[in-house]
């Protein structure tokens, strides 16, 4: 049904149910119920599940893992890979926003505003504290990613960035777990699911 959804294919559900009763000698209503934790499960991972098939509020410990587990793939595929502050520099370019066509719209980028996030809030992740360059020596000075605090999509076609005040330096790991839902998360957010702070190696260590 979701792949029919994806097509703008028109479908009947009870056509669905009806057939996977006699297939798998349940009532039809038992479908329904299963479908709607499918929701629950998505709708948890910040994405849409199909219209008519409201969440159910609890769908049990036992079979949360289970269903989980089996419908990673499907996640996984679903789930948007995040574009990144760091991709797509334009070094010409001062005023963010001016969309270009590449396989997807993007945004340019200002080459100074990483600097200047930098600059006002240091090389380690805001987030988890990890500094590449204490961590990996010479290999990692300067290292880390800056995420933009107002999603990149929702910004105008001349958007003046401040760097100070609209970026923050993000290690990848915290910056995929930002965008880890559809909706972004913020950092006050994730901290909140933080369970492990970096700690620079002692020198000599």
């Amino acid at each position: 049904m979701l792949s029919l959804v994806a097509t703008g294919t028109p479908f009947v559900k009870a056509t669905y149910y009806r057939q996977l009763s006699v297939r798998f000698d349940r009532v039809p209503g038992a479908f329904e119920r299963r479908m709607q934790n499918i929701s629950h499960l998505m709708a948890a991972r910040g994405l849409d599940w199909l219209r008519g098939l409201k969440p159910q509020q609890n769908i049990g410990a036992n079979v949360e893992p289970r269903l989980t587990a089996f419908l990673a793939p499907l996640f996984d595929e679903l789930e948007p890979t995040p574009e990144y502050a760091d991709e797509f520099v334009e070094p010409s370019r001062v005023v963010e926003g001016a969309k270009k066509q590449v396989t997807v719209n993007a945004y340019e980028r200002d080459s100074a505003a990483k600097p200047r996030c930098i600059s006002r809030w240091g090389i380690a992740c805001v987030v988890c504290s990890f500094d590449f360059g204490a961590a990996y020596g010479e290999l990692g000075e300067g290292f880390i990613h800056v995420h933009h605090l107002r999603p990149i999509h929702t910004i105008g076609e001349s958007y003046e960035l401040d760097p100070e005040n609209d970026l923050r330096p993000v290690c990848p790991n915290c910056h995929s777990m930002l965008h880890r839902r559809k909706s972004a998360l913020s950092i006050e957010e994730l901290l909140d699911h933080l369970k492990w702070h970096f700690v620079a190696p002692l020198p000599g260590e």
